[in-house]
């Protein structure tokens, strides 16, 4: 994986569309990827455009999960590593970082 300092033209077209409606440090976390890791940055633009054309979602929808994809890699202490070697172990203990505790929430919800 080749760490540049420059934004890929066609990634760079991709980031601009996808977050026209999105919140501008939406843009920058997506170009700031690019950088570092070129193929998760594609790989989370090519779900987006795909998400916008099936399900045509939400500024907000779309906010969250560009950002929920682009901290994934950080959640395994890796923020280079590439979605395709990231296990499911690591995908399991992510997410039970937002489970609430029985105390917290009882009722499970």
């Amino acid at each position: 994986m080749a760490t540049t300092t420059t934004i890929d033209s066609k990634i760079k077209e991709k980031i601009e569309s996808i977050t026209e409606s999105c919140r501008p440090y939406i843009n920058k976390i997506l170009k700031d990827l690019s950088i570092k890791n070129f193929e998760n940055a594609n790989i989370i633009c090519n779900y987006i455009i795909a998400e916008q054309i099936e399900f045509n979602i939400k500024p907000t929808t779309k906010n969250g999960k560009i950002k929920a994809l682009v901290y994934l890699p950080q959640s395994c202490n890796n923020h280079e590593k590439a979605f395709k070697d990231i296990t499911r172990q690591e995908i399991i203990d992510h997410l039970n970082t937002f489970r609430k505790s029985v105390v917290e929430d009882p009722e499970s919800r």
